[in-house]
């Protein structure tokens, strides 16, 4: 399994659009949720950065996912491009396989 972190912030492009398209769009993004669901994805959290901690980064939303497979993430990134998602947002990702706290301990003493 792969864990898939998102962090973005809206950009003037978004910013800038009616109501009405926004939502639109939206509805649109949000109807192909179930489809990766459905593919053995899982939503572990969605929320926003309340920036009011240590080391906060700029970014306004985050997004955590767990993929089963690297073509799930690929199909994932080809939605959110094929949707200009990243004409409309600032976005940045980090993915990779969970694999606990003693394995990534023992790859930062070996470093």
């Amino acid at each position: 399994m792969n864990i898939y972190i998102e962090l973005w912030t809206a950009k003037e492009t978004w910013l800038s659009l009616p109501q009405s398209e926004k939502q639109v769009y939206m509805k649109q993004m949000e109807s192909s949720i179930p489809i990766f669901l459905n593919k053995g994805a899982k939503i572990h959290s969605w929320g926003h950065n309340n920036k009011a901690n240590d080391h906060t980064i700029p970014y306004s939303w985050y997004a955590v996912w767990e993929f089963p497979n690297e073509d799930i993430i690929t199909e994932f990134e080809a939605l959110l491009q094929g949707a200009s998602w990243y004409t409309y947002f600032d976005q940045i990702n980090i993915c990779g396989e969970n694999v606990g706290p003693q394995y990534i301990i023992k790859q930062l003493i070996n470093l």
